[in-house]
């Protein structure tokens, strides 16, 4: 019966891919039936970080001393006007939300061989503020959320904490003012789920790490609370690989 099913959906796959092709979101070659969004050959041209939960790796030392940050991870170094960005300005202005759950599928199978997501209990997409979300209709972040959960098996926390400014687009701005920009621009609305629990921050980019910092702080008000973070792209200038976390670039998303 089991077979049978699959059979049948792999013959619905091929015929929709006849009536509907797919193509490959970075060289625009057709996509075969067993790829995802991106080609094989481009999926392996794509500048990984290779940290692979790796501990004290430059993305948590951005956090040390400021949180309790516990893990920290991102998948693809993020490099303006580049091909390799393609994916992730697919998932934030073409409206392409199953990029993101693809992407969260990778960034959960880098690490499912680690230790990673061990005693971690909810996954919290960083929020988008309202008028953001209605724009694009979707949150990135939550896209990428879904796909880490659906290998995982942890459970999204949504809406536990809101971004309740809609404070002014991170493109461009230094790091200081990434910093100044947002400050207080977050509020918990149901501390009780959270006290003493382990947090995954997701979020698409993370360059000087400010939005995610400012996310993680105001959950740490909580009692107990522990926080890991992981990000599809990482934006910055990296002399040792990601070991050693320089002043970052200006990204143009």
């Amino acid at each position: 019966m089991l077979n049978m099913a699959h059979r049948v959906l792999t013959l619905l796959r091929d015929i929709a891919d006849i009536i509907l092709p797919r193509h490959c979101c970075i060289c625009g070659k057709r996509l075969k039936v067993e790829e995802e969004q991106l080609c094989i050959k481009c999926w392996a041209l794509l500048p990984f970080t290779n940290i692979h939960g790796e501990k004290g790796n430059g993305i948590e030392r951005i956090f040390w001393g400021k949180i309790p940050i516990v893990r920290a991870n991102s998948l693809i170094h993020y490099q303006s006007n580049n091909y390799t960005i393609l994916p992730i300005l697919q998932l934030k202005y073409e409206n392409n939300a199953e990029m993101g759950i693809f992407l969260g599928h990778c960034m959960a199978e880098d690490l499912i061989d680690s230790d990673f997501f061990t005693a971690i209990d909810y996954i919290i997409p960083i929020p988008l503020s309202h008028s953001r979300l209605k724009k694009r209709g979707y949150n990135q972040s939550e896209m990428l959320a879904k796909g880490v959960s659906g290998i995982t098996g942890i459970p999204i926390a949504k809406d536990l904490i809101i971004r309740k400014t809609d404070n002014a687009t991170q493109t461009l701005l230094t790091a200081q003012q990434r910093e100044e920009n947002v400050q207080n621009i977050f509020e918990i609305q149901r501390t009780e789920e959270i006290c003493g629990k382990h947090l995954l921050l997701i979020d698409d980019v993370i360059t000087t790490g400010a939005t995610i910092l400012s996310c993680a702080q105001k959950l740490c008000e909580v009692e107990g609370v522990k926080i890991s973070v992981l990000t599809a792209y990482v934006a910055g200038s990296h002399p040792k690989g990601i070991s050693s976390y320089a002043k970052p670039q200006e990204t143009d998303i």
